[in-house]
């Protein structure tokens, strides 16, 4: 058995690895959207044929690059995008504000999926290691399998030994753009004959 020291050594320990990990992930991220936002800014999509064919829920930056060709475009996407139009009671709303909020004040610029990846992940290994009640990993690890209704920014995690993705299809919107803007997709009333 550890002593208490002990015990809170390895909790710093695999906060600090978990911190560092998700940084180096959050700073991936940041990164290729950063090239991506300078090349959206010196090209064209016929320039770069590749750019053409991203996906536009990579990177609200993305629309640059599609100018008008992206408008009313429709696809399948998390929340963060949208997260001034969910409901006050949406599960999602208030992490996803939270973050949408610190990242924007932090680097100046529109939040990103990216981000939240690496956010919700170093979220769920700290509530992995709450409810565990220290940094045993198989014990850390049970309780992330345990996890439920977990809100983050990608979505709602329900995790269980036969799902360790932890997410489902709620965890989607269909989205549109509108006036160079992304917005919820609400399909036109059917025609009455």
């Amino acid at each position: 058995m550890l002593s208490a020291k002990a015990h809170h050594r390895h909790i710093r320990a695999l906060l600090g690895l978990t911190v560092i990990a998700a940084l180096l992930l959050g700073t991936l991220a940041l990164l290729q959207a950063r090239t991506r936002t300078a090349a959206a800014q010196t090209e064209t999509p016929e320039q770069d044929p590749e750019r053409a064919t991203q996906d536009p829920a990579d990177n609200a930056n993305c629309l640059l690059c599609h100018e008008d060709s992206a408008e009313e475009i429709v696809f399948p996407c998390g929340h963060l995008l949208v997260a001034a139009e969910l409901p006050a009671d949406h599960p999602q709303k208030a992490i996803l504000m939270a973050y949408k909020t610190a990242y924007e004040e932090r680097f100046k610029e529109e939040a990103n999926s990216f981000g939240g990846y690496a956010w919700d992940a170093l979220a769920i290994v700290l509530e992995g290691v709450r409810k565990s009640g220290g940094s045993d990993r198989a014990k850390v690890r049970d309780a992330i399998e345990g996890l439920q209704g977990f809100a983050g920014v990608t979505g709602v995690f329900n995790y269980s030994p036969a799902d360790h993705g932890g997410l489902s299809l709620e965890a989607f919107e269909m989205l549109t753009v509108k006036n160079g803007a992304f917005t919820v997709y609400r399909p036109p009333a059917a025609a009455t004959p």
